[in-house]
């Protein structure tokens, strides 16, 4: 019956026009209680909601049966990363021709465990595996990563590249060996941490991707056109039916399709290495909210992936809130002029209520009927600042001709 109650929304009392403190939000989202008892109660936003409600959501409000305000909590999953930093030494640096380039890390004497390194390299455009080993005596070592990517493209923009990962370690040396045979890589600096890291959690965006008119040559180029739907992307995923390749990827993004702006940039790859699959079929990047998206693998010499497919993805958002038993509550939104409410229930709470909290059903998008937009007077009806202006100019224009002709008429009789 759950279904049943979702089709009812439209035509309960929450469907009537919003009270008059709220007229200057054009739309609103019935909610539909969860029937499991519980003081907290979330619901989560679908990606449309991004387009008629601002880019950062800051005119969101929820209200109850009788328009007061609910305090809400606005919670994202986002990736978090940390990071603790600390130098290393680098000493045993070589280079064996048709080989690889060497470079030996101190991580120093007090065991402190470390799962990344961060290096300085004199080149500027490169790409190379990196071979990774530990060592407790700098005598024996083990292969700790057969295969991690090294690479810097400057004209890209793709410098974050020199971020190596690996298994957390505790030993105090690591040996890192350029398989680039052609030419010599030389590290001059270096720097440790233990990452820690805490996935987001991102969900498919009503997105399609399709193959550009123009491909440029030794690329595969997409484009993707969301209308006025925009949400906040941060990821790229691939799927392909080769079974193994290695591409880089650029992701670039505009509102105009005139002014382009690069979003992220990356590597996907899949292939197999010392018995384990090696798989990255996601490139991730800061949040953005865009119309038009460009994609473009870098193939060089190679042929396009078969069967190539594009997912867009984003973080998405959820609001928690305090609930009333026997109370019914709207989602608002719509507002260009409203600012980012400020509530003290985030630092009253403790806990993360969403994500206990039972979560709600959110009705069909509904327009507020007693709408009245926030824009000044002026900004609302322009054309009557116009005609205003168009009959003072020819008010004055009249005025002018007038005392042209009554100056004229005036020199004639005193000539006379």
């Amino acid at each position: 019956m759950r279904w049943l109650a979702m089709l009812l929304l439209p035509l309960c009392a929450q469907a009537a026009d919003l009270p008059g403190a709220w007229q200057h939000w054009q739309y609103f989202r019935a909610m539909q209680n969860p029937s499991a008892p519980s003081a907290w109660q979330s619901a989560m936003l679908p990606a449309e909601i991004y387009g008629p409600a601002q880019n950062g959501l800051a005119d969101l409000r929820v209200i109850d049966r009788d328009g007061k305000e609910v305090p809400y909590l606005l919670h994202a999953q986002q990736e978090q990363c940390r990071r603790a930093w600390r130098n290393a030494p680098v000493s045993d640096t070589g280079f064996i021709p048709g080989q690889y380039s060497q470079a030996v890390i101190d991580t120093g004497p007090d065991g402190a465990p470390h799962n990344a390194v961060q290096l300085t390299l004199e080149q500027k455009d490169f790409f190379t595996w990196t071979e990774i080993s530990a060592s407790d005596d700098r005598l024996n070592w083990r292969i700790v990563r057969e295969k991690a990517p090294l690479f810097r493209f400057e004209q890209e923009g793709m410098t974050n590249g020199q971020v190596l990962t690996y298994p957390s370690t505790r030993s105090r040396w690591l040996r890192l060996r350029f398989l680039q045979g052609e030419k010599a890589l030389q590290a001059s600096t270096a720097r440790i941490t233990e990452e820690t890291r805490t996935a987001a959690r991102r969900v498919p965006l009503p997105a399609s991707f399709n193959l550009a008119a123009r491909q440029p040559e030794g690329e595969t180029l997409l484009e993707a056109d969301l209308g006025k739907t925009r949400p906040p992307v941060s990821a790229i995923r691939f799927e392909t039916s080769q079974a193994e390749f290695h591409r880089r990827v650029t992701v670039s993004a505009s509102d105009d399709g005139k002014t382009w702006r690069n979003a992220g940039q990356g590597h996907i790859y899949r292939y197999a290495d010392e018995g384990k699959q090696r798989i990255e079929l996601e490139v991730v990047f800061p949040e953005i909210h865009a119309r038009l998206w460009r994609v473009a693998l870098l193939n060089r010499n190679d042929p396009a992936l078969p069967g190539l497919r594009l997912e867009m993805r984003g973080v998405p958002r959820q609001v928690a809130f305090k609930r009333e038993a026997e109370q019914d509550y709207r989602l608002l939104y719509g507002n260009a002029r409203a600012a980012a409410p400020s509530y003290e229930l985030a630092q009253l709470v403790r806990s993360e209520p969403w994500q206990t909290a039972p979560a709600a059903l959110l009705g069909p998008q509904q327009d507020n009927g007693a709408y009245v937009s926030g824009d000044a007077w002026s900004e609302r009806h322009p054309w009557l600042l116009w005609t205003a202006l168009l009959v003072a100019v020819g008010g004055l224009a009249w005025m002018a001709i007038n005392a042209l002709r009554f100056g004229k008429v005036e020199a004639q009789e005193e000539d006379k």
